[in-house]
């Protein structure tokens, strides 16, 4: 949840039409980043808020079941194809 604070700024480049050529990120800011790249406002926050108390999202089940704690099937395949993003 810590990196929610970027994804706030990254938000605000949107917001403001601020793009550059090069982007940046380590572990969630990876994934914020990805979400600014793609112009999809407010879509980290929605993710997060929506999603993570999820067991399938991250937690023990998903260590238990995929040997890591956050479930990435369920992050990069599930989400994107159920949750509406525009």
């Amino acid at each position: 949840m810590r990196g929610m604070y970027a994804a706030g700024i990254l938000d605000c480049f949107i917001q403001r039409n601020m793009y550059w050529n090069n982007t940046y990120g380590v572990s969630a800011g990876s994934c914020h980043a990805l979400s600014y790249i793609s112009r999809q406002f407010d879509r980290a926050r929605r993710v997060n808020v929506n999603h993570v108390k999820k067991a399938r999202y991250s937690g023990p089940l998903c260590l238990l079941r995929h040997g890591t704690y956050f479930g990435f099937d369920y992050i990069f395949r599930t989400i994107p194809a159920t949750d509406c993003v525009d």
